[in-house]
């Protein structure tokens, strides 16, 4: 598999930020399916997008780091963008994970792979985080 350095530097600045806005737009994805983002859905966002900085793929680790970095603000900007959410909110948040999924298509394959594994998993830990079933917002991460 490629170095992930050597992957990005394939992608725009514009790029590079908004994969790294993936698992915060994930996780807002999510919840969105139940139209409430809980307490507990909020926590467990912030413990799996942390943990994941440690228990990715090692490939992946410099990623999770940069987005561990980030993700608070990341996480508030999207909330104050897209929540309460409604049905345009819905449709511009699936659009930006749309073009993440394009974005991660331009990585090379082993690497794009393993990333859409990680950022599924971590979408499926965040949407049951509160026991409650959602829409499947998750698809264009688990696909390849």
């Amino acid at each position: 598999m490629t170095d992930l350095n050597e992957q990005l530097t394939r992608l725009t600045e514009d790029e590079k930020t908004l994969l790294l806005k993936a698992p915060v737009l994930i996780s807002i994805l999510a919840a969105a399916g139940d139209d409430h983002l809980s307490e507990n859905e909020k926590a467990e966002v912030v413990r799996q997008a942390h943990l994941k900085t440690f228990t990715s793929a090692d490939v992946l680790h410099p990623y999770y780091a940069e987005v561990d970095r980030h993700f608070q603000q990341n996480f508030d900007s999207a909330l104050s963008t897209y929540v309460p959410f409604d049905e345009q909110k819905r449709e511009s948040l699936t659009r930006e994970a749309d073009h993440i999924n394009r974005i991660i298509s331009k990585l090379d394959k082993d690497l794009a792979n393993t990333l859409r594994k990680s950022l599924g998993d971590y979408g499926r830990h965040v949407k049951y985080a509160d026991r409650k079933f959602v829409g499947n917002y998750i698809l264009p991460f688990t696909s390849s």
